[in-house]
């Protein structure tokens, strides 16, 4: 048994490909076929054309929603930013009165703080999720563009974020061969130079990101300079405690915008790629299916 979509060897207890979830029929029926045709004589390993028939599994739907999720919290993050600034300038001018932290009134302003970090979490967290879905997707289709040009794994779509070390790079080398087997003028099978593949947008994406992952525990960071090992800010007493509150608004406004270049990078990778795949998918639309290859849905 052959697979109809790749050409790949199905064991005779699967009906489906492995690989790319194509069917699996006998030789000489994909040969009467024409569904998989033999490889040109002299090349040797030729990699089999992907059967037109195939049909992509829609990636549109997912890839709206999590722009606008990611689109919603980098407006988020954006009005956070101006927050935090305003926070500085007030905690500064403070300082200059010498005065203490404990004595100010409550500022409208650290309310409206409060109120964008939550609303914030609440817009990541599900955005994160989508991600993660439209990301399985477009990896599937990926597999189907180009079965062997992937280097990780499908746990790893998942893994490659959480496990230390290797989720420096480990995102990065997945959406670089999903980029890479969506992108027009792609060969299936072919090795493309340096010059070929234009991945500007995905280093961008992929250093803001690092950079925002490297600075989101500022927090942290500042409450144990200011606190020692008790970490907790209510120990502080007079010019210390606004001097911490300050140095959290001047982190605040400093990460905010890697924040959102990081979010609206992310909306960029997420249009380029839902949109070669959702080209190829409309290309392929409409055309017969007498051999039964496609997958179910």
């Amino acid at each position: 048994m052959n697979c109809a979509v790749c050409g790949g060897h199905v064991p005779a207890d699967q009906e489906y490909c492995a690989v790319c979830g194509g069917r699996a029929l006998p030789a000489e029926q994909l040969s009467d076929l024409g569904a998989v045709p033999p490889a040109e004589p002299g090349i040797a390993g030729a990699a089999p054309p992907i059967d037109t028939r195939r049909v992509l599994r829609p990636t549109r739907g997912l890839g709206i929603a999590t722009i606008v999720l990611l689109l919603c919290f980098a407006v988020f993050q954006a009005l956070y930013f101006l927050v935090q600034l305003r926070l500085f300038v007030v905690y500064s001018e403070a300082m200059e009165q010498s005065r203490s932290y404990w004595n100010m009134e409550f500022l409208p302003m650290e309310g409206l703080e409060l109120v964008v970090g939550v609303l914030s979490a609440l817009v990541l967290l599900p955005a994160m999720v989508l991600f993660l879905v439209w990301l399985f997707r477009v990896r599937g289709n990926a597999e189907v563009l180009d079965p062997g040009i992937h280097r990780r794994r499908k746990p790893w779509l998942i893994l490659g974020w959480i496990v230390p070390v290797v989720n420096f790079w480990f995102p990065k080398q997945i959406l670089t061969d999903i980029w890479r087997a969506s992108r027009p003028g792609h060969e299936r099978g072919g090795m493309e130079s340096s010059a070929d593949y234009k991945g500007g947008l995905l280093w961008a994406w992929w250093l803001f990101y690092l950079a925002m992952f490297c600075t989101d525990r500022h927090a942290r960071v500042i409450t144990y300079a200011h606190t020692g090992s008790s970490g907790n800010p209510l120990d502080l007493t007079g010019r210390e405690a606004l001097a911490f509150y300050q140095d959290l608004a001047l982190a605040g406004f400093l990460v905010a915008p890697l924040q959102v270049s990081a979010a609206i990078l992310a909306v960029l990778v997420v249009r380029r790629i839902t949109n070669w795949q959702h080209e190829l998918r409309e290309g392929r639309r409409g055309q017969s299916d007498s051999a039964g290859v496609l997958a179910p849905r």
